[in-house]
């Protein structure tokens, strides 16, 4: 499904935009439909153009969840780009690519700018890394260095994703969360092939309120403002989840 349809965006690519992300959304809905995936969406996504998506980041799956809900182009570390499969399909769909190298730093900020001031969004991963899901990792104030300047006025929204609960409305926590998390040293196939036994769960995607990047003295404390957000808005998907399972449990009772 996903060779098809990436030939499809490649080709839909060089029509028109508003054509490419059809096919975007099509393989979106395909995706989360096969792994079993149903999305709660919480908050209202910044309608202004060009904004920001600081997210936090817990899997593959975050991929087909967030592209799905947000026209935007995603931001990888550049040794993506060198992947298998997922490389082509990066590029192809044109994520911008970025360096951990701090002296290229300055070269990585002028392309995440040029995007920007071409009008288009994008999905920021700012932890890094993926992780299981139990916490928000620190923010890379780095990768916040845009918007100020000349340019566009740049709004950025953080934005909390998280697994909640199987489809039975068991709460992913603990062990559990590395049904549909992937991080650490875990191996795709298996993880995948895994994930598809099972029946699928419900991710939250919660929209917090847009800011511009001119309400703060800097780029570290935007990245503070937005990790506090974020990680408040996991806590509340997870303790929301494990006490709807309480509930339920008491009534069975």
């Amino acid at each position: 499904m996903t060779v098809v349809l990436i030939l499809a965006y490649a080709l839909a690519v060089m029509v028109a935009d508003a054509w490419a992300r059809r096919v975007q959304i099509l393989w979106s809905q395909l995706s989360l439909g096969l792994t079993g995936l149903k999305v709660r969406v919480i908050g209202e996504r910044s309608a202004e153009r060009p904004t920001v998506f600081a997210v936090n980041h817990l899997s593959y799956l975050d991929i087909p969840v967030l592209s799905s809900l947000i026209d935007a182009r995603f931001v990888a570390k550049s040794e993506v780009a060198n992947w298998p499969m997922f490389g082509v399909i990066a590029k192809v769909t044109r994520t911008v690519f970025v360096s951990r190298v701090s002296s290229q730093a300055a070269a990585q900020s002028r392309v995440v700018m040029d995007t920007l001031q071409a009008g288009h969004n994008l999905i920021l991963f700012p932890e890094g890394t993926s992780t299981d899901g139990s916490g928000v990792e620190p923010f890379k104030s780095s990768l916040f260095a845009f918007g100020r300047g000349d340019g566009p006025e740049v709004q950025v929204q953080p934005v909390s994703v998280a697994y909640t609960r199987a489809l039975d409305g068991t709460p992913l926590v603990g062990p559990l969360r590395s049904l549909y998390c992937w991080f650490g040293d875990a191996t795709l196939a298996p993880h995948l092939v895994r994930l598809l036994g099972y029946r699928g769960a419900e991710v939250e995607v919660r929209f917090h309120p847009p800011v511009p990047t001119a309400a703060f003295a800097d780029r570290k404390e935007l990245a503070r403002h937005c990790q506090e957000a974020v990680a408040a808005g996991v806590e509340a998907a997870h303790s929301g989840a494990s006490a709807e399972e309480g509930n339920r449990s008491r009534a069975a009772e």
